[in-house]
């Protein structure tokens, strides 16, 4: 579960990202040309204005760095409560618990002695009648 999180975290950061790289609303050229017209210092005192009012505005407003994030995560890796060291770790295959993957017990089962070989589906649908 854990690293489903990151990894949903990750694809979801790196989907920002590449939405503003792609700059598909235009912002980001509007911005540069801003900045390298002929008034790019009345442009940068502006934006700074800007910037401190908002801060004037929102004085305990703070910017929280994915570093962060990850360094509380990895102390509740270290201190994991009662609760999180009981959960199950599911696979890729079982969708994260959505779905049970029974291969390795239709394995098994084709191991035992004397048990008629059925395909892996007519396991599943058999399954719980055995």
């Amino acid at each position: 579960t854990r690293m489903k999180f990151l990894l949903d975290r990750f694809q979801e950061v790196t989907t920002e990202l590449k939405d503003l790289y792609e700059d598909k609303d235009g912002g980001r050229k509007e911005e540069i040309q801003a900045l390298a017209g002929p008034n790019e210092y009345v442009e940068f005192r502006q934006r700074l204005s800007q910037i401190e009012e908002f801060y004037a505005r929102h004085p305990n407003e703070i910017s929280i760095p994915m570093s962060i994030e990850f360094d509380e995560m990895a102390k509740q890796r270290e201190n994991q409560s009662e609760e999180t060291q009981n959960l199950v770790e599911f696979s890729d295959e079982e969708g994260y618990g959505k779905y049970l993957d029974l291969h390795e017990c239709y394995v098994r089962f084709l191991n035992i002695k004397g048990v008629e070989r059925i395909d892996y589906i007519t396991f599943l649908s058999t399954f719980d009648h055995l």
